[in-house]
């Protein structure tokens, strides 16, 4: 039987990791490959709750458009107060297509006055 060093063996390891470092950076460095193109979409819902406790109720919709059209004030979120966001990210690249199916909400005014509740 063979006897292998400690030496030998760190060594043979120590090349092992340099060729497999070197084909994996010559595989992921493609100057032809085409550019990869993320899109994301952000749903607004509106959430009710106390003590910062967001619940989500059905029917939901997509306040984004109303968010913009209102000139509402936006969290870092990317949606207003009182709304969670929902994001999706799809690759264009690769044809995928938006899975979530959430409508807009319906116009609103924000300057419309609501009657007072008793």
């Amino acid at each position: 039987m063979k006897n292998i060093s400690k030496t030998s063996i760190a060594m043979t390891a120590l090349a092992a990791s340099l060729v497999s470092v070197q084909a994996t950076a010559l595989v992921e460095f493609d100057e032809n490959a085409p550019k990869i193109v993320w899109k994301t979409k952000t749903y607004c819902i509106n959430a009710y709750g106390a003590d910062g406790a967001q619940t989500i109720y059905a029917p939901i919709c997509d306040q984004s458009k109303n968010n913009k059209k209102n000139k509402r004030p936006l969290k870092s979120n990317d949606c207003a107060e009182g709304q969670v966001a929902i994001d999706e990210t799809i690759n264009k690249t690769a044809g995928e297509k938006f899975k979530l199916n959430i409508t807009a909400c319906a116009v609103e005014n924000d300057n419309d006055i609501e009657p007072a509740q008793l």
